[in-house]
């Protein structure tokens, strides 16, 4: 006897050839591996960078304030630094009874004492002189520089801006009862007691 025939199931409704179990569905294929952006790397990378930028940016900066010579004490002839600006005070005339140039004949109250200072910016920045901001001590008393001779005599201000690399002599003028008790000038930078610089007389 044969055994009972039976029709073949539906399409679609059987085992899959090729995939058993998994009746009229054949399985998804493996899930491949998700491709990941470049952005945040991108972003770790110029945020480490700003970073070492602004390390470098401070440690040239400390290095400039604490490479300075604020509050020592020089001689005549001797150079200092402050702020990235070289100082000398090249020359000191004391006891001058007038000054005469092409501008007129100037007298002292008392006597003048006339110095010569060189200023150059060495740094990245305009830097500005100005003359009041150094002043002669004598017998205990500060003495601020007379603005109008030393004007006359420069035939210009004694407020000056310099650019990076500019290099300029001035003469600041002042008048002292008695040069012999003339014992040091003060150079405040900007007017800051914080910068100031003595140089002995």
């Amino acid at each position: 006897m044969q055994p009972p025939h039976h029709p073949p199931p539906p399409y679609g409704h059987g085992p899959h050839p090729g995939y058993p179990g998994r009746p009229g569905h054949p399985p998804a294929p493996p899930a491949g591996r998700k491709k990941s952006s470049p952005w945040p790397w991108i972003g770790a990378g110029c945020a480490g960078l700003a970073v070492l930028v602004i390390i470098a940016l401070v440690a040239v900066v400390f290095f400039v304030s604490s490479n300075d010579d604020r509050g020592g004490t020089f001689a005549v002839g001797e150079r200092f630094e402050v702020k990235n600006v070289q100082y000398t005070v090249t020359s000191v005339q004391t006891d001058k009874g007038s000054i005469a140039n092409a501008s007129g004949h100037h007298k002292p109250q008392h006597a003048y004492t006339v110095i010569t200072v060189t200023v150059e910016n060495t740094g990245f920045r305009p830097a500005v002189w100005v003359s009041n901001d150094i002043g002669l001590y004598s017998g205990g008393i500060r003495y601020a520089s007379n603005s109008q001779v030393a004007e006359s005599i420069q035939l210009g201000s004694t407020r000056q801006t310099l650019d990076p690399g500019d290099r300029v002599s001035v003469t600041v003028v002042f008048d002292v009862p008695d040069s012999s008790q003339s014992t040091h000038l003060i150079l405040s930078p900007e007017g800051s007691a914080r910068l100031a610089v003595t140089i002995d007389l």
